[in-house]
């Protein structure tokens, strides 16, 4: 085996309803995550920065979950549809995750019509934040594009709950109440 590393990219990933998440998991280590069926391999899943903890095979906590601020997302035409709103008060949360380069091939059939976009680590808050996290400087977040350029949505924005059925680790639902850490700010109909 060479020496080489899989070229990767570190990706944020917003948990919102009308989305099935399923991780499959190895000794605590996620190795890869099905976001509507459309499978992600992952990069350097490290033990010490579980995103969730496992005890008797059962899920009593999930760390680690990244906040982005001024942003929404909507579930559109069964993928996740991210735009800018530069109101601080609205924001998303999920998590990110370092995935191969044949991986990305299948961002398309996840993100509605997005353009890529590098932010800063700083730009995210972290709840339940576990152990020293390896994270690089700039992380990768894919915004609905209008025209040639990126969407911001001016109209009236709620926050949503998570519901249950949306996250499965090893086939198994996360319950309603740990789901609750997973709120975003969304279009209000």
């Amino acid at each position: 085996m060479s020496g080489t590393k899989t070229p990767s990219k570190w990706i944020f990933i917003p948990i919102i309803d009308g989305i099935t998440y399923e991780f499959n998991t190895n000794n605590n280590d996620i190795n890869s995550i099905k976001i509507n069926s459309q499978e992600l391999q992952l990069v350097d899943s490290k033990k010490e920065e579980l995103y969730y903890d496992n005890r008797n095979n059962e899920i009593k906590k999930i760390n680690n979950v990244f906040v982005l601020f001024g942003t929404i997302a909507t579930s559109y035409s069964n993928k996740i549809k991210i735009e800018l709103t530069l109101n601080p008060c609205d924001y998303i949360r999920g998590f990110i995750f370092s995935v191969n380069e044949n991986g990305l091939n299948n961002l398309a059939d996840i993100f509605e019509n997005y353009i890529e976009l590098n932010v800063s680590n700083k730009s995210f808050a972290i709840l339940n934040r576990e152990n020293k996290l390896n994270i690089p400087s700039t992380i990768t977040i894919y915004v609905a594009k209008c025209d040639a350029t990126v969407c911001i949505n001016r109209n009236e924005t709620e926050i949503k709950n998570v519901n249950s059925g949306v996250i499965k680790i090893n086939g198994n639902d996360v319950s309603q109440d740990l789901l609750r850490i997973f709120r975003y700010s969304t279009q209000k109909v």
